[in-house]
């Protein structure tokens, strides 16, 4: 607070007006004026005191609210992300499995535990691509599994419906999103596009969930990951519309859900703090997400309103924090304590010095006074350290705190337990460019400039890096996924704060699905037969391996986008179709000799055996191809000269009949 010139010499002539002109024409006074002066001083200094105590209070209340505007905004970045990382353990499950059931994903569900590692989530539910051919064929089967009146809705035709089919826990409000296509809402259809074309999470604007009654209801959002069908390629758009299978997701009724990231955040700074948070990047009622205090009346533009952002894969939220009335009557108990007891000193000091008597005992009982204020401001701050200490150590991710030269000034317990130091005092004032990121993988130290995060907060920029190694200290590294945020002051940055997460896990979990379908891609690349997988509803090729290509002259791009028809000749359409149902109906084909066309029309026969296989819960056939043009070809000639041969021997029979016969 300035303190006001004009006021306080207001103040001084008032003062000197009542109180001085009369004491000056006392006797009292010209005998005693050091006594005076000291009270007068006394009493300017104890207004002084109190001006900067209130300030001080007001500067506390000022950075205790950025500080949980800050941490809240941290809370809410942290739980989307960790909502998409639950996302995509759905999407391994799906990749780990041929065929996902309804009861494995009842037992996916309850096994993950989410409701109760990361609450807020509404379910967990899983929506499937359906074509428009396919739509009475899944409605039959999802009847026969104990849902009658199952329906997809809403109702009308279309080229593509996507139905909820899965949701759990599948009780109480998740049963009317049964059946529901989500495609059909522009909002949902917007999220669930972004995130099959971009192959990542996905977050939508701002819905009402299709669980919700005529009571109680909130604002949704819901999150979405694609999951693709296993070993297709997923390099472009087109391939990634292709392979979709489907999406897994979230919704989210937002009331519960910050209930769930706040926890009891509204029985303590939710006092005084009001959020409100909107879709997109305007504070407009259609936008609104979230009202921590919805009776609480607040200008957008007012000068408590503190705004934050959340960005999420391109989808932003805009957090409006405004101090509420509770926080604007602030306590000024401290700072009337301070002018009271300046007061009192004052006076004190003033009669001490009229009776000039017991000088040591009076010395003695203000140095008290001032020792226990001492001690009362020190317990105070001890505590605030202790509050924040208690914070910083409830969460799972490692946080620690560097300034402009890299230096470690805090961290938190889990830090310490990843990075192996047994207490703060090994890990402070350390340079954390060198100890932790300052070596390659294989050992080697680079630049400090080289430095991902040394980079991003001197730029004052935030950073998400899923691929750093950092090194523990005894030694040895480990990869990690870490975010930076830039920390300025006055418009100059004073550091940064980081946390990281330990994977650890996930990238050996990565390494060996990646093991596995290079071993499998490697044993039929190296078959000498060419080897074709094509989808029996559809008819289209799924998979095609070397051989197989140099047989047909496509390259392996080519020939598994066409139908199995345009691998034989026109005039065998009707039978090669036929032979396609039978195999689709179980019949196994074994070593059929069929005639076959390449790409640039020459034709060639064919050994062909082919079977029924089953990949991700649907129905494929494999087809083994060995060329056998050359042997049809000497067969055909051998089968001429047989025939010129019987038809030289009958002519001269005939000749030998008729001699015989004159």
């Amino acid at each position: 607070m300035k303190y006001d010139n004009r006021r306080s010499g207001w103040a001084w002539a008032k003062l000197r007006a009542v109180f001085v002109s009369p004491m000056l024409k006392s006797s009292l006074f010209r005998k005693a004026w050091i006594a005076w002066v000291a009270l007068l001083i006394g009493l300017v200094v104890s207004v002084f005191a109190s001006l900067q105590v209130k300030q001080g209070i007001e500067q506390e209340r000022a950075r205790r609210f950025v500080f949980v505007c800050d941490q809240v905004t941290h809370k809410i970045q942290d739980r989307l992300n960790a909502y998409a990382l639950i996302l995509r353990s759905a999407v391994a499950l799906f990749a780990a499995s041929k065929a996902v059931e309804r009861e494995e994903w009842q037992a996916f569900v309850v096994n993950l535990q989410a409701g109760q590692s990361v609450p807020g989530t509404q379910g967990f539910g899983f929506s499937q691509v359906i074509p428009a051919d396919r739509l009475a064929a899944h409605i039959t089967r999802v009847r026969a599994e104990g849902f009658p009146d199952y329906t997809v809705y809403p109702p009308g035709k279309r080229t593509l419906y996507t139905p909820v089919v899965y949701l759990e826990p599948f009780r109480d409000r998740n049963l009317r999103a049964f059946g529901y296509d989500m495609y059909t809402e522009p909002v949902r259809r917007a999220a669930m596009q972004q995130a099959c074309d971009t192959g990542e999470a996905a977050l939508s604007g701002k819905v009402k969930l299709v669980q919700e009654t005529e009571t109680e209801v909130q604002a949704g959002t819901l999150m979405y990951a694609p999951v693709y069908r296993n070993g297709a390629t997923v390099e472009t758009v087109a391939q990634r519309r292709a392979a979709l299978l489907g999406w897994v997701y979230n919704p989210y009724r937002m009331n519960d859900m910050m209930a769930g990231i706040l926890g009891n955040w509204e029985s303590s700074e939710g006092k005084t703090v009001d959020l409100e948070i909107y879709d997109g990047d305007e504070a407009t009622p259609a936008n609104l997400l979230f009202d921590s205090q919805p009776a609480h009346l607040a200008d957008v533009h007012s000068r408590s309103l503190l705004q934050r952002t959340v960005g999420f894969n391109g989808r932003q939220w805009l957090l409006a924090f405004d101090r509420t009335s509770k926080a604007s009557a602030m306590d000024y108990a401290s700072a009337g304590s301070a002018a009271a007891g300046g007061f009192a000193l004052s006076g004190m000091l003033f009669w001490l010095m009229l009776s000039i008597t017991n000088t040591r005992n009076f010395a003695l009982r203000i140095a008290d006074k001032l020792t226990e204020a001492g001690r009362r401001r020190e317990e105070a701050l001890q505590e605030s350290e202790e509050k924040t200490r208690l914070l910083l150590d409830s969460t799972a991710e490692a946080i620690y705190g560097i300034d402009m030269n890299g230096d470690c000034t805090f961290c938190n317990n889990a830090c310490l337990d990843i990075l192996g130091y047994r207490n703060p005092d090994e890990l402070l004032g350390k340079n954390m460019h060198w100890q932790i990121h300052g070596k390659h993988a294989d050992g080697t130290f680079f630049p400090v400039e080289e430095c991902r995060i040394f980079q991003a907060f001197h730029k004052s920029e935030p950073m998400h890096v899923d691929d750093e190694v950092l090194w523990r200290a005894d030694g040895t590294c480990f990869p990690a996924e870490y975010w930076s945020y830039p920390q300025t002051r006055d418009g100059v940055g004073v550091g940064a704060v980081v946390s990281f997460l330990d994977i650890t896990e996930l990238r050996k979990a990565q390494q060996a699905k990646l093991d596995s379908e290079n071993r499998h891609r490697a044993i039929f690349q190296g078959s000498p037969d060419g080897i074709l997988i094509a989808d029996v509803e559809n008819k289209m090729l799924q998979f095609a391996n070397s051989a197989a290509c140099q047989m047909f002259g496509y390259s392996e791009e080519q020939l598994t986008m066409i139908h199995i028809a345009n691998l034989h000749p026109e005039n065998m359409l009707q039978d090669t179709l036929a032979t396609f149902e039978r195999l689709a109906r179980g019949e196994m084909l074994l070593a059929q000799n069929m005639e076959c066309v390449r790409k640039n029309g020459e034709y060639f026969y064919a050994d062909i055996r082919a079977s029924e296989i089953i990949i991700n819960g649907r129905k494929h056939l494999s087809g083994f191809f060995r060329d056998t043009t050359e042997s049809k070809r000497t067969q055909d000639q051998l089968a001429r000269r047989e025939m010129e041969l019987r038809t030289t021997l009958y002519s001269i029979a005939d000749a030998v009949i008729s001699l015989d016969a004159n």
